[in-house]
């Protein structure tokens, strides 16, 4: 993969790891939100942002073997496939609150809850927009590579 590429790769890993560890923290801290069950899995939000941060590191340490980008790459689009739709799931049950994705991490930093859901969507359409449009990239130039060598 070419230097921009692996430059975007990086950003989604250390996107990944921030997140990761900003859900890892906030699964420890006190925050009323944290004993509330999801209303789409049932969980408490505490156990479904620790598990939420551990597989944003399990992807993010992806990065690090140079045999599995492609994997990686993957494993990105499918990750923001999957959050967009539990994004979209809960507006459509009729849940309107601010995602306490970054919870305690926010809080921390001063972060009004609705400024961090922002910014959350906006690291969400990055992550989407760029791994789709990445996939797509790499998809056009195996099939352009595979036609010219077969004329």
């Amino acid at each position: 993969m070419n230097n921009k590429i692996n430059s975007l790769l990086l950003s989604f890993a250390a996107i990944l790891t921030l997140t990761g560890l900003g859900k890892i923290w906030s699964a420890f801290g006190s925050a009323k939100v944290l004993g509330i069950a999801d209303p789409l899995l049932g969980l408490q939000f505490k156990y479904l942002m620790f598990v939420a941060g551990a597989l944003e590191l399990l992807l993010a340490g992806l990065y690090f073997f140079p045999s599995n980008k492609r994997l990686f790459l993957y494993s990105v689009a499918w990750l923001s496939a999957v959050i967009l739709f539990y994004r979209i799931s809960l507006t459509w049950i009729g849940w309107h609150q601010p995602c306490s994705c970054m919870g305690y991490f926010a809080e921390a930093l001063h972060i009004p809850a609705r400024t961090a859901d922002t910014l959350m969507i906006i690291v969400l359409g990055y992550l989407l927009i760029g791994s789709y449009s990445t996939l797509f990239l790499l998809w056009r130039q195996r099939r352009s590579a595979s036609t010219s060598m077969s004329a």
